[in-house]
């Protein structure tokens, strides 16, 4: 049995654990499951995932910021649950460590989450934490 030494091991642990979130996001993307599969087949095309992620963007400060957004800049999004407007008043994107207000002009701002694109300052996600400090 061969020794690792502990830079090989972190480099190997690394790339696992990026593979292993690469494949929940492309999972979840894909649909996720059979019942949530079956229930997309009988809905219209403007109900699917990809069609209904667009309009959340569209109509808000960053919509020339998020106009051009890529499908994997959509799947990372939507594996985070970014939605633009949170439901709790102390989570919001303003007040979170990965916020970066002065990447856009106006009241658009950036997340450190998301390489593209642009987020509301009253936005969420389920990455959401704290800023410290």
């Amino acid at each position: 049995m061969s020794k690792t030494d502990r830079r090989t091991f972190l480099a190997k642990a690394g790339i696992l654990s990026l593979t292993a979130f690469s494949g929940a996001a492309i999972l979840q993307a894909c649909g996720g499951s059979a019942s949530e599969n079956s229930d997309s087949e009988n809905s219209s095309p403007s109900e699917s995932s990809h069609t209904s992620a667009k309009p959340s963007t569209e109509a808000s400060a960053c919509a020339s910021e998020n106009a051009n957004l890529s499908d994997s800049d959509l799947e990372v999004r939507e594996s985070v649950a970014y939605v633009p407007k949170s439901t709790e008043a102390d989570k919001i994107c303003k007040n979170c460590r990965f916020f970066q207000p002065d990447k856009f002009e106006g009241s658009c701002a950036g997340c450190m989450l998301f390489v593209n694109g642009g987020v509301e300052p009253g936005g969420y996600c389920k990455s959401w934490a704290a800023q410290e400090g």
